[in-house]
């Protein structure tokens, strides 16, 4: 636990010192949204995202904040997105959640 809170510092002194820079910003959400810090982590995606509107993965990293937080149309949205900046993207959604096939039945599970 020591490591991740020093990586959440070292991560922070990067998005301050190069504020564009959205791979430190992503690092950073990874490692707010390992913590539990999903709203920061949320804030830290959305920086991710201005700093680079083409990356997979920051949309990606995002709908699953989202899902957290309970904004499932949201989540849908940044999937989407994920999915066609990066078709890899889709597979990582497959492997993580067995069993679903599409957006709609993947909806539909958060329904239940």
């Amino acid at each position: 636990m020591g490591k991740v809170r020093e990586s959440l510092v070292s991560y922070r002194m990067v998005t301050r010192l190069e504020p564009k820079n959205f791979e430190a910003w992503l690092d950073y959400g990874e490692t707010l949204f390992e913590l539990g810090y999903f709203r920061q982590a949320l804030k830290a995606f959305d920086q991710s995202i201005e700093a680079n509107s083409h990356s997979a993965d920051a949309f990606y990293l995002r709908a699953k904040v989202l899902l957290v937080l309970n904004r499932t149309f949201d989540a849908v949205e940044s999937l989407k997105t994920s999915f066609t900046l990066s078709p890899q993207k889709r597979k990582d959604f497959e492997r993580e959640f067995p069993g679903v096939r599409s957006i709609k039945e993947f909806k539909n599970l958060l329904r239940k």
